[in-house]
């Protein structure tokens, strides 16, 4: 069994490899359009204008800007540019269970956790940002290191948590215990976790028929379910009970969860982990 969990993770190694360009690529493609007009500059409490961003539900109606907003049908809050960078952590899972995608032809889960990873990544080095990858041991303004850093992860999840922000891409699939030590731990340092939740909603609404067997990618172990349908409506209860519990747990622990489906825009679902990760302005160096 070891020497076949040591194949499989050499193939994934290789497959990652010769999947680096097109992800990156696709990376500094997305970065660009985050990173927007004010390439340079970063959001802060100065007196300096930064730029004007979208309003988010749940911030105080207060930060409007009225005159921007009557531009458009959007609401517009003003940004004031930042003096100081802030330390900011990156972590993507790449345990062999998140290779996983529903048909040849859907979206990959570790290719898209990888995805906005580096897109994040590369956007905070261009606005001249401290970018730590989790496990090393000094920040890095290279994108190089980051990818290759990023890509090279086995570990479930950061062990150490320097005073910032953690963007953790996770698919959510470990116990919740795990979990709640990395919360506990964060906030104790004095660092604030953005949690982005991998899924798929075919793996998540268990849309599979008949008689199939599934390998755990974990090991070699098989399963065999005879009729995928009689058990799809404990799986979904299953499963829908697991994210309720993290959700729970990221509450009382003050950390941000943002869902990532498989399949759906990217630009859309990463624009507010970006616009949150550059709100927390309490965790400057």
């Amino acid at each position: 069994m070891q020497e076949s969990l040591y194949n499989q993770a050499n193939i994934i190694a290789d497959t990652i490899a010769g999947e680096i360009p097109i992800l990156v690529k696709s990376a500094q493609n997305i970065a660009s359009q985050l990173i927007g007009f004010h390439a340079k500059k970063q959001a802060g409490n100065s007196d300096e204008f930064f730029q004007f961003r979208p309003y988010s539900n749940g911030e105080s109606v207060a930060n409007i800007d009225w005159r921007q907003s009557a531009k458009s049908d959007k609401a517009y809050v003003k940004q004031k540019e930042q003096q100081s960078p802030r330390r900011f952590q990156i972590f993507c899972l790449q345990a062999p269970r998140i290779n996983w995608q529903y048909s040849p032809e859907s979206p990959n889960k570790r290719n898209i956790a990888n995805i906005y990873a580096l897109s994040i990544g590369f956007a905070l080095l261009d606005i001249g940002e401290s970018v730590l990858v989790a496990g090393q041991k000094k920040t890095t303004k290279s994108k190089t290191t980051i990818t290759q850093s990023l890509l090279s992860m086995r570990d479930e999840l950061p062990k150490d948590f320097p005073k910032g922000v953690s963007i953790i891409f996770h698919d959510g699939l470990c116990d919740l215990a795990i979990f709640e030590n990395i919360f506990k731990r964060a906030n104790s340092a004095g660092n604030k976790i953005i949690l982005g939740l991998i899924k798929d909603e075919n793996e998540a609404g268990f849309n599979f028929k008949g008689r199939i067997e599934f390998q755990n990618i974990d090991s070699d172990e098989k399963i065999l379910i005879e009729n995928c349908d009689e058990i799809r409506a404990q799986y979904i209860a299953k499963y829908q009970e697991h994210f309720s519990k993290l959700e729970e747990l990221a509450n009382r622990n003050n950390v941000l969860i943002h869902n990532i489906y498989c399949g759906q825009e990217i630009l859309n679902q990463i624009m507010p982990i970006w616009q949150n990760a550059l709100l927390l302005e309490e965790v400057k160096l």
